[in-house]
């Protein structure tokens, strides 16, 4: 049976891996051979560092550079570089700067290049998006649009607000925690044309805006011209101070584990800096007590990354990948 009372949905890089997006290191490498093609110059920079030796062995390789710690490096250089101008969002200014936002950019783009067009995305996508219904919740950690795309394709509407469901009831809340590849910091967009707020507000300056528009691949490129990064929380421990601007999808997690009581957890690992994420688990056990969990990972040291459960006799693992299979399982009750 179909849980009445809704179900929240908790995505990692393992859910989007079956549409083709690729995973670190295969991420990285591809975002850095654009940068080569299309800004050489400026890539000799990063080479050097490379080069020295500060992420691996020499001669270096990308499969050897961590993403987390390149991007820590990133944040080092503006912590160090900046002073009291620090202006993060603002795309000019530092080299330093200007270098780790160049960066976001391409590894926006390496995404988007590998994901297929909607009407082309494994069916088991549109299978999941088929599922979902208003009184459920997804929360992803993913850059990609995947699931938005495939909500759109079958007809049903999403939404990014904080704003609790009953005030949308005919649309899917799409919590992104991360970001996403169609958002823009409202202080970046010189021409706010096509891009609406997504109600994620802060202040004046930080409000998040999205293009409905730059789900589908095709349109993302052709629009996306130049350097333009989206608002993307990276990597590192500098997402520490980059997730402040969604604050509010952070703070939506208690009221989800408050209203729903099946929880699937699909794809989602916990890398050393994933500290926030591991406190946002731990702050809501005493709701998650009443709730089934289930973890759907193909890795099974997975369990120890979630060993703050393992006293909870409610938890399930399931030692699988996302498949068309899983999605029915779900779908019929029996996961």
């Amino acid at each position: 049976m179909k849980n009445k009372s809704g179900r929240v949905f908790i995505l990692g890089a393992g859910f989007s891996a079956g549409a083709g997006i690729p995973t670190c290191p295969t991420l990285l490498e591809h975002a850095m051979d654009l940068y080569k093609r299309e800004l050489p110059d400026r890539y000799k920079d990063l080479e050097i560092v490379f080069e020295s030796g500060l992420f691996g062995k020499k001669p270096f390789n990308f499969k050897d550079i961590d993403l987390a710690d390149l991007c820590t490096y990133f944040d080092y250089c503006n912590l160090t570089e900046a002073g009291m101008n620090n202006q993060r969002y603002i795309g000019v200014g530092r080299p330093e700067d200007f270098r780790a936002e160049i960066f976001k950019s391409f590894l926006a783009k390496a995404i988007v290049h590998r994901i297929p067009k909607t009407s082309a995305l494994p069916k088991m996508y549109m299978q999941f998006a088929k599922l979902l219904t208003n009184q459920d919740m997804v929360c992803t950690f993913n850059w990609d649009c995947i699931v938005e795309a495939c909500i759109h394709h079958i007809g049903k509407e999403y939404t990014y607000s904080v704003f609790p469901l009953h005030d949308y009831k005919d649309v899917i809340l799409v919590n992104k925690l991360h970001g996403s590849v169609n958002w823009q910091v409202g202080d970046t967009l010189n021409d706010k044309k096509g891009w609406d707020r997504s109600y994620i507000d802060m202040d004046e300056n930080l409000d998040v805006y999205f293009n409905d528009k730059e789900i589908e691949p095709s349109f993302w490129l052709k629009n996306r011209k130049g350097f333009n990064p989206p608002f993307m929380i990276l990597p590192g421990f500098g997402k520490a101070y980059d997730v402040r601007v969604v604050a509010p999808l952070w703070a939506n997690w208690e009221f989800a584990f408050m209203k729903r009581k099946k929880i699937y957890i699909i794809g989602l690992s916990l890398a050393p800096d994933d500290f926030f994420t591991r406190q946002m688990w731990k702050d809501c056990l005493h709701h998650l007590s009443q709730a089934e969990i289930v973890i759907i990972n193909p890795n099974a040291s997975v369990q120890n990354a979630f060993d703050f459960f393992k006293e909870m006799s409610n938890v399930r693992y399931i030692e699988d990948k996302m498949s068309p299979e899983i999605i029915q399982a779900i779908n019929s009750g029996e996961l």
